[in-house]
Order: structure tokens, then C-alpha cells, then sequence
């Protein structure tokens, strides 16, 4: 896992808590997990952008974020009601958008939608994610398909 994907996930872990104290509380016991691949589609408000990997983060909070790394930060999907119809497809109601900057800052945005995991039932291999959510003027649309290698899972 490269140096560069790891710091954006400790980011993200602060972005998603809103503060690094905060984090730093919530940090213990939150699950990372990371997959490679590729963005077949990822739009934000009629921007489109490229990714080569994606961050699932699940904290003591309840709150789970899909980060999806972009130029000068990430941007962020979370919502706090989730399920599992079976073991091999996960989904997250979002409704939150962070966009994250790399100094920290960033903005939130209240949207609503839902991201749908497809995964192997052991969660050993990730193979895509789709993300629909909307607020305002964000209109967020993501596809994601996993590269065929395992995933990287960290507890912290």
C-alpha cells in the first residue's frame, strides 16, 4: 500500500470526524479498507475525474465513508445506516458529502443516495462500487471496478 493512499485514509478519518482531536478519539477501532482499480465513471456535478483506488472506513461512531482520492484531496461519501442482504453485497445510504482539501480544510455538503458494494464473501476481493447521491447542485455518480488483487484492511 503506498505511503500516499495510507495518508489519505488518516485524512479522511479526520475529515469524516470533523477535527483532529476527534479523530484522534475515534481512530481506535475504525476499520480501513483499501481496493485497487479503476473509475469507469466518476462525475461530481458534471466534472469528471479518474481514480486508481478507493477507501472504505467504518468508525466506533457509526459512521461509514467511501473516500475516493482526487487532484489536491478527496472526496468523501458517508452515511451512518448500512446493510448487509447477503455476504456478498454491501449497502450504504449516504447522506453526506465532504469535499476534503490536502491542508485539511474542507466543505460539507448534505445529500442523499446510496453507494452498493459488490465483494467476495470472505471480503478478500472487492469488485465494484456504485455511488448515486445528490443535494443542491451536487450531483455525485460513481463506478468502480476492483483490480482483481486482494484488498488492504487495516484496523487502527
Amino acid at each position: 500500500m503506498s505511503a500516499k493512499i495510507v495518508a489519505l485514509a488518516v485524512a479522511g478519518l479526520v475529515m469524516l470526524t470533523g477535527g483532529l482531536a476527534e479523530a484522534q478519539d475515534s481512530l481506535s477501532g475504525a476499520v480501513i479498507v483499501i481496493a485497487k482499480g479503476s473509475c469507469t465513471r466518476f462525475t461530481v456535478s458534471g466534472q469528471s475525474y479518474s481514480c486508481s483506488a478507493i477507501i472504505y472506513s467504518h468508525f466506533r461512531n457509526g459512521r461509514t465513508g467511501w473516500q475516493i482520492p482526487i487532484p489536491n484531496g478527496a472526496l468523501m461519501l458517508s452515511g451512518g445506516r448500512d446493510s448487509q442482504p447477503d455476504p456478498t453485497k454491501y449497502i450504504l445510504q449516504i447522506d453526506m458529502l465532504r469535499f476534503g482539501r490536502g491542508d485539511g480544510s474542507g466543505q460539507n455538503y448534505r445529500v442523499e443516495g446510496t453507494c452498493t458494494a459488490s465483494l467476495s464473501a470472505d471480503g478478500e476481493y472487492f469488485y465494484t462500487l456504485s455511488c448515486s447521491a445528490k443535494g443542491g447542485a451536487e450531483d455525485i455518480q460513481l463506478e468502480f471496478k476492483g483490480d482483481g488483487s486482494p484488498v488492504d484492511r487495516k484496523v487502527l
